[in-house]
């Protein structure tokens, strides 16, 4: 047996309301719902729950839609910084404040880069000597991300990552309107440091992309999508990640649900395919 506060406590809308009330009869378990006075173990017909499921999911999307306009209105007043302080602050109610130790860490991370050492280095270095990552290892990814860090110069961008956002679940990703900051908290690093280490990284990122593609692959041409047979095509991200994608994925994801495979992956494959025919081929 089960005693849950509300609906909207137990499940996010009503499709998986009945779905879990179904398993959970299923097993023998019923659900007492104390707001609404619902009690599955004498409810003969499921009305009942999908009419307040249903409520409740209109409810819960009513709340969202509230914090969003109340998020866009703190954004244009330049009053929202962030809900989770980056590493290198404390987060005291709404405003960002300077955690002096952790400070101490991102000068050191942006002077290594700009003075020669990669992310992986830096990463490895910062390990190596057990500095604090609030529990987490330092990974090469981690050091990328916060040399982008626009808050380390005191500025916020806010709303920079469009593709977590959207209106309900059956539209696309809608686009909402992006504000930037100037100057909404302290800074740990000056605009000339942060510069200098965008600069360092767009033309590693770009010597990298152009090294890996000069190279041009036996590959090219010769292969094709297992799952509508479109042309696979070779190409590199702005990290240097090379790999294959279908084209037609490429251009419409609806019309082909191949997500890209790894250039390491695709050699990997082609190597084995031959060292196989050539155990099996006979003179």
């Amino acid at each position: 047996r089960i005693l849950t506060k509300s609906i909207s406590r137990f499940a996010r809308n009503v499709r998986e309301c009945i779905e879990y009330v179904r398993e959970l009869q299923s097993l023998g378990v019923s659900v007492e719902f104390e707001k609404e006075g619902i009690d599955t173990a004498f409810l003969s017909g499921e009305m009942m729950i999908a009419v307040f499921g249903s409520l409740a999911q209109e409810e819960s999307q009513s709340i969202s839609s509230n914090m969003i306009q109340s998020y866009d209105m703190r954004m244009r007043k330049g009053e929202f910084v962030t809900c989770k302080a980056p590493f290198g602050y404390s987060l005291d109610r709404c405003s960002l404040l300077v955690n002096p130790e952790e400070a101490n860490t991102v000068r050191f991370i942006f002077n290594s880069y700009i003075n020669g050492m990669s992310t992986r280095e830096i990463a490895e270095r910062l390990n190596e000597q057990q500095m604090s990552n609030r529990g987490n290892i330092w990974l090469s990814r981690t050091i990328s991300l916060m040399l982008k860090n626009e808050k380390y110069i005191g500025n916020a961008h806010n709303r920079k990552s469009q593709s977590r956002i959207k209106t309900n679940a059956f539209d696309a990703y809608s686009p909402r309107a992006e504000y930037y900051v100037e100057n909404s908290h302290p800074a740990i690093i000056d605009h000339s440091t942060f510069e200098k280490a965008a600069y360092i990284m767009k033309r590693r990122t770009t010597s990298v992309i152009a090294q890996k593609m000069s190279k041009p692959s036996v590959l090219a041409g010769k292969m094709q999508c297992g799952i509508c047979g479109g042309i696979m095509r070779r190409k590199a991200g702005r990290s240097g990640y090379v790999s294959w994608s279908c084209r037609k994925h490429d251009q419409k994801k609806e019309d082909c649900e191949l997500l890209p495979i790894s250039d390491t992956s695709v050699i990997t494959a082609a190597h084995n395919m031959m060292i196989l025919l050539c155990g099996t081929y006979k003179s």
